[in-house]
């Protein structure tokens, strides 16, 4: 089996992040990972920060792209690096996890990642050949969307659908956002993935899929996951306490 992760944050573009190229690399080979899906925030909040002109779509793809390429240029052959994303927009709490990001999708989602409606970005993603997940939907702060925005198992792909969920981000402080996602897609048979959500030394890289072989590259890598021909990554899960926001949480001593 192959082991990719989904949710990766680096120090060239998010500046939550603090990991650098390099120390990806390092971290995620001692890991055991076969590749990488740096999904580096897409948000004006990012490009606010870096001092960055909202309304230029080319200087932000530009600046974006740069990341995903000193990652691919660290890793060498020793990983294999795909371009994701992690978009937010104006006016909405929650993130949606991208793959198969390209500079000609990025051109597309220039106007949209502040003022859109996620409705637009589920068919500019599509338009392009790549997927998208809603990012950890019951961490504080986030909106649960209807079941009937996800495609289903049992039900014939829709391409103005999401792709599903992020059910497990080991990035989250407490499990039970964690519990509350496996709930919810189990129930609606809407497909999942886990994320490490990595964005430094103290992160946990146990999240990501696993392929039943190594993807030929990025496209490939889309492909197996739009069909759903991986299995989840849970390592470690359930040596995960009771967190804060869990109502357990308040029977504690």
């Amino acid at each position: 089996m192959f082991k990719y992760e989904m949710h990766v944050h680096s120090v060239d573009v998010s500046p939550c992040a603090s990991a650098t190229a390099e120390q990806l690399v390092e971290r995620f080979l001692e890991k055991g990972y076969t590749g990488i899906n740096l999904t580096n925030h897409w948000n004006p909040g990012v490009f606010k920060n870096r001092g960055l002109t909202e309304k230029n779509a080319e200087e932000l793809a530009e600046y974006y792209l740069n990341g995903y390429r000193r990652l691919k240029e660290a890793a060498g052959d020793k990983l294999d690096i795909f371009c994701g994303m992690e978009l937010a927009m104006k006016g909405c709490s929650n993130d949606y996890l991208i793959y198969g990001v390209t500079k000609e999708m990025l051109l597309d989602l220039g106007p949209y990642f502040g003022y859109g409606k996620i409705e637009d970005v589920i068919k500019i993603v599509h338009s392009h050949g790549g997927v998208i997940f809603h990012a950890h939907p019951y961490r504080m702060w986030m909106t649960v969307l209807p079941d009937h925005l996800y495609n289903k198992e049992d039900e014939p792909y829709d391409p103005d659908k999401f792709d599903g969920i992020e059910s497990i981000n080991y990035g989250s402080n407490d499990r039970y956002s964690n519990d509350m996602a496996l709930d919810f897609a189990e129930h609606y048979k809407i497909k999942t993935i886990t994320g490490s959500d990595y964005h430094n030394k103290g992160g946990k890289p146990y999240g990501g899929v696993f392929l039943p072989r190594r993807a030929k590259d990025m496209a490939d890598f889309v492909d197996m996951i739009r069909r759903g021909e991986y299995a989840l990554s849970r390592m470690g899960y359930y040596w995960w306490e009771i967190g804060d926001f869990h109502p357990k949480a308040r029977f504690k001593q």
